[in-house]
């Protein structure tokens, strides 16, 4: 699944997004922009294109559309959840180099 559109997808999308709210928060680092793409390009652009396909497998012969969107939609959140959350902080914390940061409270936040 890691193919060349995911790349480039996966560069721009996180470069960007991160990019936005780190200068929101008044954290903007070129380090963590460009951390942030590579991380994005490379391990996001090939995660999570997979685990979609996963998602859409475990629905692919349901008639009902609802039901179907509520299963994608729930599967989706577990997911996206408190440990992928904790990683992603964890590469942010370590692209700002705030190594202080980095322990198990990641996890309560």
């Amino acid at each position: 699944m890691l193919t060349k559109r995911n790349i480039i997808s996966g560069l721009i999308i996180y470069a960007i997004g991160d990019s936005l709210g780190s200068l929101i928060a008044g954290e903007f680092s070129w380090l963590r922009m460009v951390g942030m793409s590579l991380i994005g390009g490379f391990l996001y652009a090939f995660e999570i294109p997979l685990v979609y396909k996963w998602i859409d497998k475990q629905v692919e012969n349901r008639p009902d559309g609802f039901k179907k969107g509520m299963i994608k939609t729930t599967l989706a959140s577990l997911y996206f959840n408190p440990i992928w959350v904790a990683r992603h902080l964890l590469f942010i914390n370590l692209l700002m180099l705030n190594f202080a940061a980095v322990n198990f409270g990641l996890l309560e936040a």
